[in-house]
């Protein structure tokens, strides 16, 4: 029998078996494989700071794979917000799959579509131990950290199409930041052994728009690893 795992959510005690919360790739199968944000009370249960309120429907999934899609906009948002946080690939792509959205302040975001959204500094610890290929922080400038519905998209970047264009080539993320502009920052997988500054987003061509330039940021550091590819 798996071993049974209790999981204090926000509160609210969930009792669930260890093979479940390590059956697919995210957030509990890194935390439980290597220690990172694990929390364990004195009871002995794992401490999650999150709501409460979907997490029967996210443990659901991870034990069948199933889920009854909420009804509602709002909560659909939220459930995919939870998905996010515990990178629930599967689940983010089961929502993606309804046609739903939301109202911003500016214009409609289709947030069923996905966006890899890190959410705090514990699932970008996760997302180091995983890196496979460079990986572009995408720094969102958000209102309280948080994107939907008070995200303000800067003009003629269209971020669904720009991960989907450069996904083969770099591990794609956005993190919200109480920031003045959007930026933008590339982490490689290994580093260049030289002493040559690689390329910043700051700085680069500002009287581009915002996708213009981070596609010359990105043109810029691909240069500069083919220069130093043999130091």
């Amino acid at each position: 029998m798996s071993e049974a795992v209790k999981l204090d959510v926000g509160g609210t005690i969930f009792k669930t078996s260890k093979s479940t919360l390590t059956k697919f790739d995210g957030f509990f199968r890194t935390m439980l494989g290597s220690g990172i944000g694990l929390n364990v009370d004195e009871s002995g249960c794992i401490f999650i700071d999150r709501s409460p309120k979907h997490f029967d429907l996210i443990l659901n999934f991870m034990r069948d794979g199933c889920l009854a899609l909420p009804k509602n906009e709002r909560d659909l948002t939220e459930l995919m917000a939870e998905a996010q946080y515990y990178l629930l690939d599967g689940l983010i792509d089961r929502l993606a799959s309804s046609n739903w959205s939301v109202e911003s302040d500016e214009k409609t975001i289709n947030v069923a579509k996905r966006l890899p959204i890190l959410e705090n500094n514990s699932q970008f610890l996760q997302v180091l131990c995983n890196q496979e290929k460079p990986i572009l922080l995408i720094v969102v400038m958000a209102s309280r950290d948080h994107f939907f519905p008070n995200m303000s998209i800067p003009d003629g970047f269209n971020a669904y199409k720009f991960v989907e264009k450069y996904s083969h080539q770099f591990h794609i993320y956005f993190k919200g930041c109480i920031c003045l502009e959007w930026s933008a920052r590339i982490i490689p997988k290994v580093k260049p052994r030289c002493n040559t500054k690689a390329p910043t987003f700051e700085g680069q061509m500002k009287r581009l728009n915002y996708s213009d330039r981070l596609e010359k940021y990105i043109e810029a550091y691909s240069t500069y690893l083919e220069m130093h590819k043999h130091d």
